[in-house]
């Protein structure tokens, strides 16, 4: 592809060509690069924090599901005490450890006392 250059008859200037068409060129001043290197730096950041924001979610859902593993099994943990506590509890368990580890029974005579 051929760039060739045409002198335009008003301005005395070449103007670049590419197959016949005029190739318009641009002056940038400073402050037209100053926001594109902005908008650059801008899109660079952003693209970062979503990185940044993606790896904290994924860390976070992760912990998310530790806790609740760690939840479930505190759960049955809970239950299983619930239930040992329950069968403590019955009266016929309360004597049995009355009668054979305390040395309790029942007394032979009650008494009634009067205050």
């Amino acid at each position: 592809m051929a760039a060739r250059t045409i002198k335009s008859k008003s301005s005395g200037v070449a103007k670049p060509t590419v197959r016949g068409l005029t190739v318009p060129q641009h002056e940038y001043s400073g402050w037209h690069l100053l926001a594109i290197l902005i908008i650059a730096g801008l899109l660079v950041s952003s693209g970062l924090a979503l990185v940044r924001a993606a790896q904290a979610m994924r860390s976070l859902h992760s912990e998310l599901d530790q806790l609740q593993t760690r939840q479930h099994s505190l759960m049955a943990d809970y239950s299983r005490l619930l239930l040992e506590r329950s069968s403590f509890a019955s009266l016929q368990t309360v004597e049995t450890v009355a009668a054979q580890e305390l040395r309790m029974q029942f007394p032979r005579a009650i008494e009634e006392v009067v205050p």
